[in-house]
């Protein structure tokens, strides 16, 4: 199990125009420990809602919770939206001020570029317009493609603002950035359950799944307990412990499910409902871990 941890943990940690007001900077402007706890934690959970948004498309042209589907890529979208300008811009509702550093509004502006053209293939979704196979089959490489950038906004973020978090502030940013991870590995779990319950990309799909399940469970296992020789330290309040137990109660609910579509085989109509429905509920274990550790970080420091 440490190895299968350290691999998956390894493989978590490698992974418009501008507004005149923001003049470019080298570095980040100094934040508290408020605003850079916040803005790690919205650009960690703008990687969960790019995989959401795929997942629920798939699930609804598979006709699996259509109705429901349609309604969490919705919101997903917009929520997406608000988030990732605001990350740019800085929004008062959001609570955060715009960014300046020269290096994460050039990732920003890839990660923009990628974004404009996915979003007009969700236009024809929203608006009911049918959805071809090969529109599935860019938003999938274009989800691929806007997770990567994403993902490194959330790297240099955790590196940026880490002095800003405390005297453990470097180790913080890791700890939310990876706890945040969960979330996204959950959708993408999901995302791929759905491409090859569908038949799409089998093989590519099926070692998709594979590795977000490996991953998934070892960086659980390891967070419940702690990896120091990682630099992963034990959860730092019970609460966050208790959480993570009940997380994985959660998950083992449904993980034998999971485990079969893995292993090549195919689920019952009623079974990949219950999973993908069963994915969603421990999406919302993890949410509560991480905002859990976000308000000892606000706390504590």
């Amino acid at each position: 199990m440490k190895m299968m941890f350290t691999l998956g943990v390894s493989a978590m940690l490698s992974c418009v125009s501008l507004p005149l007001a923001l003049q470019a900077q080298s570095g980040p402007t100094e934040l508290s420990v408020e605003e850079a706890t916040k803005r790690i934690d919205l650009a960690a959970r703008q990687r969960m809602l790019i995989e959401r948004m795929a997942k629920s498309v798939c699930f609804a042209e598979t006709d699996v919770h259509v109705w429901d589907n349609e309604l969490y890529m919705q919101g997903a979208r917009v929520s997406f939206e608000i988030a990732h300008r605001g990350i740019l811009e800085g929004d008062e509702k959001l609570g955060i001020t715009g960014e300046t550093d020269r290096n994460f509004r050039e990732t920003w502006n890839d990660l923009d570029l990628t974004w404009r053209t996915l979003d007009r293939i969700y236009d024809k979704f929203v608006e009911g317009e049918d959805v071809t196979e090969q529109d599935m089959r860019n938003i999938m490489s274009l989800t691929e493609t806007a997770h990567d950038h994403s993902d490194e906004l959330v790297i240099q973020m955790r590196t940026n603002y880490a002095q800003f978090i405390g005297d453990n502030g470097f180790g913080n940013s890791i700890l939310l950035d990876l706890y945040s991870k969960q979330k996204e590995l959950l959708q993408e779990l999901s995302k791929n359950v759905c491409l090859t319950a569908a038949g799409m990309d089998t093989d590519a799909s099926l070692s998709n799944l594979n590795t977000n399940l490996s991953q998934f469970q070892a960086s659980l296992d390891g967070f419940r307990s702690g990896m120091p020789n990682l630099g992963i330290p034990a959860p730092p309040t019970e609460r966050i412990t208790i959480q993570l137990d009940r997380t994985n109660d959660r998950w083992e609910e449904i993980r034998a499910y999971a485990e079969t579509i893995a292993a090549g085989e195919q689920l019952e109509a009623q079974e990949l409902s219950d999973l993908e429905f069963g994915i969603d509920q421990v999406l919302r274990e993890v949410d509560r871990v991480v905002f859990l550790l976000v308000d000892h970080i606000r706390t504590n420091g």
